[in-house]
């Protein structure tokens, strides 16, 4: 279903804002990277890739390597905390 989601719009409009948590968010990243779209990832800790599951590693950085910006929360460990802040990030507000 994100893939046809994704597939309603021109390349130039889609822009997808995520932190490449496991599962979903990864497929929809991937899935606007493949339409030709832009990614801007969040990252909510420094010690987030390392809390991420083993298993997810690669996937995370696959689209990780085409983001187009990275934006951080400023947090260091990879609690609740910083993954609400990540979630609440905007980054049309940072320009």
């Amino acid at each position: 279903m994100l893939g046809e989601a994704v597939s309603r719009y021109d390349a130039p409009e889609l822009i997808a804002v995520s932190c490449i948590a496991d599962c979903p968010d990864t497929w929809f990243a991937e899935d606007v990277l493949k339409r030709g779209g832009r990614l801007e990832v969040v990252i909510p800790a420094t010690a987030y890739w390392a809390g991420l599951p083993e298993w997810h590693h690669g996937a995370y950085d696959r689209p990780m390597s085409r983001a187009a910006e990275v934006h951080e929360t400023g947090m260091t460990e990879s609690t609740s905390e910083p993954h609400r802040a990540g979630g609440r990030r905007n980054p049309c507000r940072a320009r």
